[in-house]
């Protein structure tokens, strides 16, 4: 049930399937924790310091339902996203801390549980290469056809794709379960093949630069990681063949990700004066053209040539979104479109209102927005602690719990995941991440 519920989450047109799975996937959530309570290890763990990840995940929920009761600007409104998006948050925060519990009991089943992702990029590769082939291109972005609505959704389950593949490899290599050559050579080309997907979808199914860019720092996250784990088991002697395949898969993403990189920069013009649009599109007091881009238009670089369009208002709206939430750090209460009722933007609107809305972006942002500071030092609190918890843990599936929280942290960053599913998926990974990193101690038996 949740590895559908994963594959469909992004999914257009899947809410009733989703809303099933979701309560059904509660119900039988409640029953294994409560076998888990009575013959497994469950109370070993409630413990003040490993429960606490739970309560400030708790405490975001509670704050925000907090805010409807006493900040809220639009109360039907906020009372219409408490009975849909984070009701289901809810349901998802709970299954999420199952599936954790199940897939660190059974470590081997990990996989599984991901498959629906994989399958669902299956699909959407089904969709595609009749379009490509019937128009003799590469480059087919159709966001109304395709199975996943926007790039952002192609990107946010691309990626967990991909660090999902990553964290196999890790867990994998710690329980030996690459026992033999054919194991690692099959794995390896799995590894090959979906990594070559992702990188495709980003690059020629959406034309999606954030993708790219967070694929690389995936990559150089696990290179890191890599490094450390060679060390050490060159300290304890540990086998010579496992130390080959951990460095022969991060050298094939590497080289795949500077392929596709290369490919990506020569098709899409936006790569062309990044930098220099960057450090225009930050001077928001200076060029103020962004929240009324009607009015103002685009600014334009010292060349006279106007900067390109996609990379101002992304990091124009994200950095404007910054000061959006020191203006007003309690949040208006709403996640759709949130910026347009801060009381920043309303001061400069204040002469000329019928302007487009601006969404900046980035789910941290909009989140900030939303629900002010208090909600993301929760968040961001209960994410520390269950890094911190699986980094210097003994969990056998601690890579999970490392690699997803690094990875929620860096997609929630450069993308518009913030309504509707983005909150359910957050809430779930946060939640698995945390129980992946809870110690188990195994049986003699």
């Amino acid at each position: 049930m949740s590895s559908t519920l994963l594959g469909i989450w992004a999914v257009k047109d899947t809410i009733a399937l989703r809303n099933i799975l979701l309560v059904v996937g509660v119900v039988f959530s409640i029953k294994y924790m409560t076998q888990e309570w009575k013959y497994g290890q469950l109370k070993e763990q409630c413990i003040f310091w490993k429960l606490l990840p739970v309560f400030l995940i708790l405490l975001s929920l509670i704050w925000v339902f907090g805010h409807y009761l006493f900040l809220s600007i639009e109360p039907e409104q906020q009372w219409e996203e408490l009975r849909s998006t984070w009701l289901r948050a809810c349901f998802a925060t709970i299954i999420g801390i199952t599936s954790g519990m199940v897939v660190r009991n059974r470590p081997d089943r990990f996989f599984f549980l991901w498959l629906g992702v994989f399958i669902s990029f299956v699909f959407l590769f089904s969709q595609y290469i009749p379009r490509a082939l019937s128009q003799q291109k590469l480059l087919v972005p159709d966001y109304s056809y395709y199975l996943f609505h926007l790039k952002f959704n192609v990107v946010l389950m691309g990626t967990i794709g991909f660090m999902t593949l990553n964290i196999v490899l890790f867990n994998n290599l710690y329980t030996n379960i690459f026992h033999s050559k054919k194991s690692s050579i099959l794995y390896v080309s799995i590894y090959t093949l979906f990594t070559i997907a992702f990188l495709w979808a980003f690059v020629f199914i959406v034309d999606a630069r954030n993708g790219l860019g967070l694929m690389f720092v995936i990559v150089g996250f696990w290179s890191l990681c890599a490094l450390y784990i060679n060390r050490d088991w060159q300290r304890s002697k540990q086998s010579a063949a496992n130390i080959r395949l951990i460095n022969y898969v991060i050298l094939i993403s590497l080289l795949l990700a500077l392929l596709f990189s290369t490919i990506h920069v020569k098709t899409n013009k936006g790569w062309d004066h990044f930098i220099e649009d960057f450090k225009i599109a930050l001077q928001i007091e200076r060029y103020q053209n962004w929240h009324n881009l009607e009015r103002f238009g685009y600014p334009q670089r010292v060349n006279g040539q106007t900067v390109t369009p996609n990379n101002y208002e992304r990091i124009a709206w994200a950095a404007a979104g910054v000061k959006g939430i020191m203006a007003y750090p309690q949040g208006v209460g709403l996640l759709a479109y949130p910026f347009e009722r801060n009381p920043y933007l309303l001061k400069l609107r204040s002469v000329n209102v019928n302007s487009e809305p601006i969404n900046t972006h980035s789910g941290w942002v909009e989140f900030g927005l939303a629900f002010g500071v208090p909600f993301l030092i929760l968040i961001y609190s209960a994410m520390l602690i269950i890094l911190f918890q699986a980094t210097f843990g003994t969990s056998p599936d601690r890579w999970s719990s490392i690699g997803y929280i690094v990875l929620i942290f860096l997609v929630y960053a450069v993308g518009e995941n913030s309504s509707k599913h983005g909150v359910e998926i957050l809430y779930y990974l946060i939640s698995f991440a945390y129980a992946s990193s809870l110690p188990i101690r195994f049986k003699s038996d």
